[in-house]
């Protein structure tokens, strides 16, 4: 996660299968049915499945050079009473789009001083040659931050970590226990090692350079068509 622009303690870290079964963890742990939920126009179609089975309202937040703006989310805070914020700042599914430190700063002040619970789905940072900070790093108590290792590792390590503010961390233990019992301790094993010995990261950089050649032949075969996402996203 320090390599991904957050730096957290092992305290506040709880364990998923995967970046999804943490988002079901939190609307049903931290949110309930009925709660609104603010979101970027264009949103992950999984987090709207999940919303969607626990009753949770999505607000769509109007935007500004493609991210959310400030008088969005004032605007939903008072039209909507909006209780968070969900985002994916680093190529934002569907979008591609990376958000700028400005907006990251800007939505963990207002997380601050209304009191909003920001979920941050970083499950593409990694993908980032040059990392910028968190938003959990400008407002760590209103933040809880997602990271998974299937999309950036291994499509197999289906392993999620969620870090929690402790105010939540009872409230999404109790949730991940009653979805999942527990996760796998061989797939934490597994993923421990290969983080302390560094293999990992060797594992990001052939994962860097094969995304960077089928996006060269994506650009050679469908150039004529407005594409979006630089070299290093996986869904352009």
């Amino acid at each position: 996660m320090k390599e991904a622009g957050y730096e957290t303690t092992e305290n506040k870290i709880l364990f998923s299968n995967g970046g999804q079964n943490a988002l079901a963890a939190i609307f049903s742990g931290v949110f309930k049915a009925g709660d609104e939920i603010g979101v970027d126009p264009f949103a992950y179609p999984g987090m709207k499945t999940a919303a969607k089975m626990l009753g949770i309202q999505l607000i769509p937040i109007s935007q500004e050079n493609g991210e959310m703006s400030k008088e969005g989310i004032l605007y939903a805070c008072k039209q909507e009473n909006i209780k968070g914020l969900y985002i994916i700042p680093d190529y934002q599914n569907p979008t591609t789009h990376i958000m700028s430190e400005e907006c990251r700063k800007m939505i963990a002040e207002v997380a601050k001083e209304k009191n909003l619970i920001v979920i941050e789905d970083s499950i593409y940072s990694f993908l980032l040659e040059k990392h910028i900070k968190s938003v959990a790093s400008y407002a760590p108590d209103n933040t809880i931050y997602l990271y998974s290792l299937s999309k950036t590792v291994a499509p197999g390590l289906r392993l999620g970590y969620i870090v929690s503010p402790l105010k939540y961390k009872k409230d999404l233990f109790n949730a991940l226990y009653n979805m999942n019992i527990t996760v796998s301790p061989f797939m934490l094993e597994i993923a421990s090692r290969m983080i302390v010995s560094k293999s990992i990261y060797k594992l990001m950089a052939r994962h860097r350079k094969l995304t960077k050649e089928r996006n060269k032949i994506v650009d050679k075969y469908l150039g004529e068509f407005n594409l979006i996402g630089d070299e290093n996203c996986i869904f352009k």
